[in-house]
């Protein structure tokens, strides 16, 4: 899932070689099959955090962050159960704006993962951004860290060395946009004795171990009788449980799903009654597959 068009030949290719592994890729584009009405209706305002992606012949565009992420919790809604393996948003910037729905790999956590591993919180960051409206939106912070940002156009080597200039105190340099390619990776490593981490290597490398270790889908490890009960809930119910899955309280969903706490606790109720456990750590446990509801014996 990118945040502009499909398909997007100038990046996919490259993550898909870094995997080496068989598969089928489908690409789709939040802006696929829109008018151009539509997508105006999704540029951001002054003011507004964006997201940068590409359209066509280069053509360069600030989307509202706030309206891509509900397209594409949309789309997300649209998809069937075990309908992909893995789904993967190749766009860096969104937290807690996305609602999960089953195996879904998010750009942004992959590369917190990365930075966690390689260095503690606290120390510092440099964080190079394609476009300099990413400068000014608040997901230009990595809070666990002291970051420092700075733009570079990609490709440009002139504008990619100013940018290290000024990132001299960062431990580490940080290329999270997916539109940074190889070229870019080679032209920092080549010059910086510093740790390089490019979007698109941390994000293969996080696909190919989940395909690896087959954690990538939940279905195939689960029964017949539970696949048909998951089947049976609603869109709100299934992405009140994936939320729940991914250990948010009630107050935490409800915050993201805009609905009041006391409604995510009907509907936590209603889910339990349906996959047929007791508690929360049965329910998580069991849509995991990793134990069997309590009322089959």
């Amino acid at each position: 899932m990118t945040i502009g068009k499909a398909p997007r030949e100038d990046m996919v290719p490259e993550i898909a070689a870094l995997i080496d592994l068989p598969m089928e890729v489908h690409q789709m584009g939040i802006l696929d099959d829109l008018s151009h009405r539509v997508i105006e209706d999704l540029t951001a305002t002054e003011g507004e955090p964006v997201l940068v992606t590409y359209l066509p012949r280069s053509f360069r565009i600030r989307l509202s962050r706030a309206g891509v992420a509900s397209r594409l919790n949309a789309i997300l809604a649209r998809f069937r159960p075990n309908e992909y393996d893995l789904v993967v948003i190749l766009a860096t910037g969104f937290t807690d704006q996305i609602v999960v729905k089953g195996p879904v790999l998010n750009a942004h956590y992959a590369m917190e993962s990365a930075l966690l591993s390689l260095m503690p919180s606290g120390q510092k960051i440099g964080v190079i951004h394609p476009h300099v409206s990413l400068l000014s939106s608040p997901y230009a912070g990595f809070s666990a860290w002291n970051a420092l940002h700075v733009t570079a156009k990609e490709g440009d080597r002139h504008e990619l060395l100013a940018a290290l200039l000024e990132l001299s105190e960062a431990d580490v340099v940080l290329l999270p946009s997916m539109s940074y390619g190889e070229e870019d990776y080679r032209i920092l490593t080549k010059v910086t004795q510093k740790p390089v981490l490019l979007g698109r290597r941390v994000l293969g490398g996080a696909i190919r171990m989940l395909l690896l270790t087959g954690r990538s889908g939940s279905g195939a490890t689960l029964s017949r009788q539970v696949r048909e009960r998951l089947a049976s809930l609603t869109t709100r119910q299934t992405q009140i449980l994936d939320l729940v899955c991914a250990g948010q309280s009630s107050r935490q969903i409800a915050k993201a799903l805009s609905i009041s706490p006391k409604t995510v606790e009907v509907h936590r109720a209603h889910i339990m009654t349906k996959i047929g456990t007791r508690s929360t750590t049965a329910l998580i446990a069991t849509v995991m597959g990793h134990g069997e509801d309590e009322n089959s014996a």
